[in-house]
């Protein structure tokens, strides 16, 4: 798959005479010194061209009592960093509050993006501490009180060389800032998996009860997964709270991911469609009941749930024809059920391109209106009005045109690379082959550059890329044996993408492995590997004619 080439840094060992430099005004911060053998010993064990390694072992030494055995102490220092960690996490867990310290460290290590200081007050209220401890009953509860701050105070003391800052990591949460602390922590208290669960448990019974979205959609799910309780799970993500933080763009496709662990696209869009006829519209009026059932859909368009997605917006736009975030939606959806079919001849496509040109037009039209009188000078509504313009250009290419010249003058960038492509696709069977191979060339990068190598639009470039020079083989012989290599990478690229993405049984990825089983049949007669992908092929409907 491709990859984005990534500069690298060769990073060296501090030389020996910055080593004498950082240990000298480390101690001096605290009026503490070494003798130049000292100093040479210190600066001369192998970890002390690492400065995390530098800084703990100074680190030792400050806090060392006896100085007529300091020559012993610095000998005895771990020689690699792994070592020196748990050298120095021993110590601390042994001086600043044992189990306080021990369960700080699991807590940190087992959450998923580091806790808030409040949430490991309330977790290390919680009775017992650690796995094998006498409980009171008040485990898998939230905590109604919280440890003293005097308690905690100690116990950051000692493991504030460890955590990242906490106003530096969003919300104030404190995490480790070097993995070989996470490895430490595990390698010294969570080698089992008992252990690990236990933390898991207490970790999922505390956001059970959280009052905070944002944090029960961040960890609840994550600890569910861990321990396997699918159940537990789909309650979980079914949750308007959760669903309505989980579905953005940036965590849409670890929603997607849940469910594929927690059961199927197919469970997901029943319990969703439950949700949404009970708890989900319970008290709202009817605008909230249209947001929301917009947005369920857009998240059953993104499952693949095509069918389901028509359903609830032909409701919602019989109801409100100028309802312009379902006109949006509903064309999306035509669009990438489009995208399932191997070929245009396809009825179902028919039936896409028919529906999708008539709600193309009519979203135009009611976007066109809403932004207009915003004007489309400002930045922010000419690239949403583009973005609006990008599925409607699949059923009109003056969309796309449109969308492209937006694009161009506020130079967004994530935006030209998918007119790129699309502008590509229009021009595939242009007599001068490079029209579209330049605007392939162009969508790539750029898909690569504002995407990353894992993206559906970075997937969606390579496939009609490929698509190209398929094409292009069939009607001029000159591309040859060349040109269908070159398909076939293409293509290989896109379903490599699309199964990280979507799972292997989303009916894109399932019309991806069947253009690639297509080509290895017809063009390599490679029948055994062909075989090997048809064996993974879950096709619920023809997809091909």
């Amino acid at each position: 798959m491709g990859s984005v080439k990534l500069k690298e840094i060769q990073v060296n060992p501090l030389d020996l005479r910055t080593r004498r430099e950082v240990i000298t005004q480390y101690l001096a911060e605290y009026n503490k010194t070494l003798d130049d053998n000292q100093l040479e010993m210190l600066g001369s064990k192998p970890g002390a061209g690492i400065p995390l390694w530098l800084t703990l072992a100074c680190e030792e030494l400050r806090v060392f009592g006896n100085f007529k055995l300091l020559d012993s102490k610095i000998k005895d220092l771990a020689s690699d960093l792994p070592a020196i960690i748990e050298q120095v996490l021993d110590r601390v867990v042994r001086e600043y509050g044992e189990e306080l310290v021990i369960a700080t460290l699991c807590l940190i290590e087992c959450s998923r993006f580091g806790l808030r200081e409040i949430e490991l007050l309330e977790l290390l209220y919680l009775e017992p501490r650690l796995p094998g401890g006498t409980s009171d009953g008040t485990f898998g509860s939230k905590a109604l009180d919280k440890l003293p701050m005097a308690q905690w105070a100690l116990v950051y003391l000692g493991l504030t060389k460890f955590l990242r800052p906490a106003g530096s990591s969003g919300e104030g949460r404190l995490d480790f800032y070097h993995r070989t602390i996470s490895k430490a922590v595990r390698k010294m208290y969570l080698q089992s998996d008992t252990d690990q669960r236990w933390w898991h448990n207490r970790l999922a019974h505390y956001f059970q009860t959280s009052n905070n979205a944002k944090r029960k959609s961040e960890e609840l799910p994550y600890h569910l997964q861990v321990l396997g309780d699918k159940n537990k799970l789909q309650d979980c993500l079914v949750q308007r709270e959760v669903f309505e933080e989980l579905y953005c763009a940036s965590t849409r496709t670890q929603l997607m991911a849940y469910w594929r662990f927690a059961a199927d696209y197919d469970v997901a869009s029943d319990l969703y469609n439950i949700s949404l006829n009970t708890s989900y519209t319970k008290n709202l009026n009817a605008v909230e009941s249209e947001n929301i059932t917009v947005k369920v859909s857009w998240f059953l368009i993104d499952l693949g749930q095509y069918e389901k997605a028509e359903s609830l917006l032909v409701n919602v736009i019989d109801q409100n024809n100028g309802c312009a975030d379902a006109l949006w939606a509903i064309v999306e959806m035509f669009y990438r059920r489009a995208l399932k079919f191997v070929y245009g001849t396809h009825p179902g496509y028919k039936h896409c391109r028919l529906q999708g040109t008539k709600y193309g037009d009519m979203c135009y039209k009611v976007h066109r209106k809403i932004f207009c009188e915003k004007s489309l000078d400002v930045e922010e509504s000419a690239i949403h009005y583009g973005e609006v313009l990008i599925p409607c250009g699949y059923f009109n290419s003056a969309y796309t045109k449109e969308a492209c010249q937006l694009f161009t003058d506020h130079n967004y960038k994530a935006g030209l690379a998918v007119t790129y492509y699309m502008l590509g696709e229009n021009n595939q069977y242009n007599s001068d082959f490079d029209i579209p191979k330049d605007y392939f060339m162009k969508s790539l990068q750029l898909c690569l550059a504002e995407f990353g190598p894992v993206h559906e639009n970075t997937a969606r470039c390579y496939q009609l890329y490929g698509q190209l020079f398929w094409n292009r083989s069939i009607s001029d012989p000159s591309f040859g044996v060349q040109g269908d290599k070159t398909c076939l990478s293409m293509y290989q690229h896109e379903l490599a993408i699309l199964e990280e993405l979507l799972g292997p049984n989303h009916p894109t990825t399932v019309r991806s492995r069947e253009d690639v089983i297509i080509i290895l049949e017809d063009k390599f007669s490679k029948y055994d590997e062909a075989a090997v992908l048809r064996a993974k092929q879950d096709i619920k409907e023809n997809i091909v004619s």
